[in-house]
């Protein structure tokens, strides 16, 4: 009778120890599986921790149009615009301003601004971001966007959305961002890139100039390329790229992007395809016409915009066709 109790016991015993050694394996695969995403979060291991925090409440949303240089005379209608509406829809609104390759232009700095502007330049961004010195690209700001981004922490706000000076909404562009209804942390359109694509360090045209010698890649078999035109990010993954630069990660952010946060502890979703019209594209020899605005699809985005001044093209070449146009864009926006 002690023999079989003792049998019992044992096997109970044996039975703890298996079902221990089972969880233990659990555990540690979950912690293989999870490595490469931790070596992404692990600079910031606050933004893990409140995953569950909303990125978007409680706090004023930034709109912030990217620029090179000196407004035209077209921009600085825009961006009052924009100021006067950022203003009635409890907005902050922000013009993100890449100076590096600018001359001086007198009539610009004479122009009234009624919003804020945050210039910067390659010299001063490498200060910050070493990694941009390592690349031989003869415009690396032109292929990173993100230590620009970073500037925007400044900015007291729980969410950012980035526009493309090019970029043009057609109808009230403060009105569809108050219609989107999402606390993700990246709203983008972006999609799995093609499967030739696989280090992102080496999935783009331009990839020998960003030596892998020089700057950590991200290594993982999955890469993903976005559309920059027009997305949304929060504070915390903008600060979680902020400490990524500051460890030599830094890539071509059209990919850069959406592949940090599908690889790291954020939140991403798809920005709505069908909230954009034809073009909404980086070829620059789609882009839309001012003759062609006034029939275009309200409420869409359209991208590449190119005008500098109001009745650049030659059907709008006279005053009465440009101050039409003028009033049809600036109106949503009184």
């Amino acid at each position: 009778m002690y023999r079989f109790s003792m049998m019992a016991h044992n096997l109970r015993f044996i039975g703890w120890i298996t079902t221990g050694f089972f969880i233990w394996s659990i555990i540690t695969l979950n912690m293989q599986r999870l490595s490469w995403k931790d070596v992404l979060s692990s600079q910031n291991c606050s933004d893990f921790l409140n995953q569950a925090e909303p990125s978007t409440n409680g706090m004023r949303a930034a709109v912030v149009v990217t620029t090179v240089c000196n407004p035209t005379d077209l921009q600085n209608d825009l961006f009052s615009a924009y100021a006067h509406a950022a203003s009635k829809s409890n907005c902050t609104f922000v013009v993100l301003s890449d100076m590096t390759t600018c001359a001086y232009n007198a009539a610009s700095l004479n122009y009234t601004r009624t919003w804020r502007t945050i210039e910067y330049t390659f010299d001063q961004l490498s200060v910050a971001v070493p990694a941009l010195s390592a690349t031989s690209h003869s415009n690396p700001l032109w292929a990173a966007h993100t230590p620009a981004l970073t500037l925007l922490l400044k900015e007291q706000c729980n969410a950012y959305w980035i526009v493309e000076a090019d970029a043009l909404f057609h109808g009230n562009m403060f009105e569809f961002f108050a219609r989107v209804d999402s606390q993700a942390d990246l709203l983008m359109q972006y999609k799995i890139s093609e499967p030739s694509m696989v280090n992102i360090g080496q999935l783009h045209y331009f990839a020998s100039s960003w030596p892998h010698g020089t700057l950590r890649p991200l290594d993982t078999a999955v890469t993903y390329k976005g559309k920059e035109h027009v997305f949304r990010i929060s504070r915390r993954l903008l600060g979680h790229f902020d400490n990524l630069h500051r460890v030599g990660v830094l890539q071509w952010s059209e990919f850069f992007v959406p592949t940090v946060c599908e690889l790291s502890h954020y939140t991403c979703e798809q920005l709505d395809g069908n909230i954009t019209g034809k073009p909404f594209s980086w070829e620059q020899n789609k882009a839309v016409s001012q003759s062609q605005w006034p029939s275009l699809q309200d409420n869409l985005w359209y991208h590449p915009v190119k005008w500098t001044t109001w009745g650049q093209t030659e059907e709008h070449g006279n005053a009465t066709a440009a101050s039409s146009l003028r009033a049809l864009i600036l109106g949503h926006y009184a």
